[in-house]
């Protein structure tokens, strides 16, 4: 019974649904009218409002192969990379990750290219002092007009920050999408560049390490057979020093700065994610060291690097205290 009804509702969300004609590699035309679609979403998208599904069906229809990639590297590399063509870039990319691996090495140099001119333009919100948070918080007085006045303010707040949240997501979401296309080449050579990214994103404190370690985690099933050794074996050079340097690294915050809480009467943020840096990484390289044959590291538990401080701390106290 369970199983009727369960076909029955699939069977009416698909006539419900806009008909998905087949697949097909497009023409110039073709592409460059749904990526005018696609741009007209991402204006209604930047301004919170809703979005039609029609572009994203459009794009459904369109497949991708090394002879038709060239008109995707056209576009990608034409659009302003504005919050509204990232939006528009993002979409295409995305439709990459059914690809076949020669289409995404003939894709790749152009999504990095864009990535690579974007990824450094994070936008930060403008500082706020006591006074002006002070001013978002209540009304001068309990009249009509200092009531509106508050209501203004706060309004023209979010009105300047919400354009810098939405351009950090999607250079955030662009960084992600590249770094998976990299995986999907599955060529040791950008498996290495993605594993230097890590390290340098954790390095600035940059959530993007983390996500990229995810999309590392999901790849390591891939690496069991012959070719996939090698580039686990890449990989794991990469980021085996580093993991041993993090090793015991106390519980650290990661701004994810393509994450952001807008806030009408404070200062608004980015997420930060705390996590003990050493226990995540070396949980997934040891992940790749078994698909890749590879000596596994210890991994501490969060007790031990709480306990190994504590020591530590102990110790530095006692120095300072017999110096005196």
């Amino acid at each position: 019974m369970v199983r009727l009804c369960l076909t029955v509702a699939l069977l009416a969300l698909a006539a419900a649904s806009p008909a998905l004609a087949e697949p097909h590699e497009p023409t110039k035309e073709e592409l460059y009218e749904v990526v005018g679609m696609l741009w007209a979403d991402g204006r209604l998208w930047a301004e919170d409002k809703d979005v039609p599904l029609d572009s994203d069906v459009r794009l459904k229809e369109f497949w991708f192969t090394p002879a038709s990639v060239s008109l995707f590297a056209q576009a990608v590399r034409t659009l302003d990379p504005n919050t509204v063509g990232l939006y528009v870039i993002n979409k295409l990319v995305r439709r990459l990750a059914d690809a076949n691996t020669a289409t995404v090495k003939a894709a790749l140099p152009a999504v990095k290219d864009v990535n690579g001119r974007v990824r450094k333009t994070y936008l930060s919100f403008p500082k706020l002092s006591d006074r002006a948070v002070k001013a978002l918080q209540k009304p001068t007085s309990n009249s009509r007009v200092a009531r509106e006045a508050l209501a203004r303010r706060r309004q023209e707040k979010l009105q300047r920050e919400r354009p810098i949240a939405k351009h950090n997501q999607m250079v955030y979401v662009l960084d992600k999408y590249t770094c998976a296309l990299m995986l999907l080449a599955r060529d040791p050579a950008e498996d290495q560049q993605v594993a230097e990214r890590l390290v340098l994103a954790e390095k600035t404190g940059s959530a993007m390490w983390l996500t990229i370690l995810d999309l590392l985690g999901a790849e390591a099933r891939y690496m069991i057979l012959d070719e996939g050794r090698k580039r686990a074996e890449v990989i794991y050079k990469v980021l085996r020093p580093h993991g041993i340097e993090l090793k015991m690294e106390k519980r650290k915050g990661y701004v994810n700065r393509g994450k952001a809480t807008l806030r009408e009467d404070d200062r608004s943020s980015f997420e930060t994610v705390s996590v003990y840096p050493g226990i995540r990484l070396l949980s997934t390289l040891n992940r790749l060291a078994t698909a890749s044959k590879l000596p596994a590291l210890k991994v501490p538990k969060d007790k031990d690097v709480v306990k190994y401080h504590r020591e530590q701390e102990k110790k530095r106290r006692a120095a300072t205290k017999s110096r005196r």
